[in-house]
């Protein structure tokens, strides 16, 4: 069961899916040599380097030359077909999409020593196609075991790549060879950044490259794209990265579920608390209200009065801002009532209660509605 409880759980089974899919993904540099995208323990690199068939090879800078081209035609299967009448031995081209009237084609042409290395490959890159296509507008300087070239991509999405040479030995020269401008910012890949910068830009690549990638032995000898092993696989792959990603969603809803549970009766509380508070903060207002209207303060002491001087004695009065209510004990209480309803500060009277005998006088309640509040409801 996954743990809800760390936020990164869904980070590292990205991490985890992306390197398991870089793993797929070999270069192969000049001298026949393979090397792996992910960082791995030396030997066991050298293990699996000495395999007979890879995924996805990606050919170093330096082990292939590059040339481009420009065509007019707009279907991309008749300018295949137009290209394949044209290529020579162990050429490769990639398509570009169809932009601004035409199509850039860009072919390369491996090192003939790495003839018998390509028939391992099922899907064949140069890595400068992966760099171009995936990289930002920028002029970039990369060193790799020995290797340095640049690679220049433009503003309209086209770019270039330049070895370097005796000739161009400085970024300056290369700028200049490339048609960079001088104030363009420069970005600098060393063996590791490069590796790194492959392993996450290759599965950036636009869906169509991938097809023209088959163009290594098996494609030259008629076989077919083996879309039914790459899309067992890839739908595998899926297939373990949904389980994982249900297994983990499942646990942080029933972790949800507990917390929810447990905080419930104290948000309630809470709740409760503040509804209170609320209907406290409410009556002090109306409190002070009340003690700020003179009018309503004399017409409660004329009541009172009244009341004392019918020999009553009220014990409690309580003001809701509409019914003022007294309560006490008196010789004849039907007396208080009628003394009362007569005052002109009094809108209506009447019991709140029963009468009830005690020690020979009547406890009373009384509601009253004072004249005030009856204009104000009005």
């Amino acid at each position: 069961m996954p743990n809800a409880n760390s936020p990164n759980t869904l980070s590292r089974l990205k991490t985890s899916s992306k390197e398991r899919l870089a793993s797929l993904v070999w270069r192969l540099d000049a001298n026949g040599e393979w090397h792996s995208l992910v960082n791995r323990n030396s030997a066991k690199a050298q293990l699996s380097a000495e395999k007979k068939t890879y995924l996805v090879a990606l050919l170093a800078r330096n082990s292939y030359q590059e040339s481009w081209a420009s065509y007019t035609i707009r279907s991309a299967r008749a300018l295949a077909k137009v290209l394949d009448l044209k290529r020579k031995a162990n050429e490769f081209y990639y398509m570009g999409p169809w932009q601004n009237g035409k199509r850039v084609v860009l072919t390369i042409q491996p090192d003939a020593r790495l003839a018998s290395e390509l028939q391992k490959a099922k899907l064949v890159f140069p890595e400068t196609l992966i760099l171009g296509e995936t990289s930002s507008q920028g002029f970039y300087q990369i060193e790799s075991s020995g290797l340095e070239y640049f690679l220049h991509k433009k503003s309209d999405g086209s770019w270039q790549t330049i070895l370097s040479s005796k000739l161009i030995n400085s970024s300056e020269k290369a700028k200049l060879a490339l048609g960079c401008s001088a104030e363009v910012k420069e970005h600098k890949w060393d063996e590791t950044q490069l590796r790194e910068r492959l392993a996450e830009a290759i599965f950036k690549l636009a869906p169509s490259y991938w097809a023209q990638g088959w163009q290594s032995q098996q494609r030259l000898s008629n076989k077919n794209f083996p879309w039914k092993k790459l899309t067992v696989g890839v739908a595998g792959i899926g297939a373990v990265y949904l389980l994982c990603m249900s297994l983990y969603l499942y646990g942080y809803s029933m972790m949800s579920e507990r917390r929810l549970a447990q905080i419930t009766p104290q948000v309630s509380d809470v709740l409760t608390q503040q509804d209170k508070l609320q209907r406290t903060r409410q009556q002090l207002t109306q409190l002070a209200a009340n003690l700020m209207d003179g009018e309503l303060l004399n017409q409660y002491w004329v009541v009172v009065a009244t009341a004392h001087q019918l020999k009553a004695s009220v014990d409690y009065s309580n003001y809701n801002g509409e019914t003022l209510s007294i309560g006490g004990q008196a010789d004849d209480a039907l007396e208080v009532l009628r003394k009362l309803h007569e005052l002109p500060e009094v809108a209506s009277a009447e019991f709140g209660t029963p009468l009830r005998n005690s020690r020979g006088r009547q406890q009373f309640r009384i509601e009253i509605t004072l004249s005030k509040a009856k204009g104000a409801q009005s």
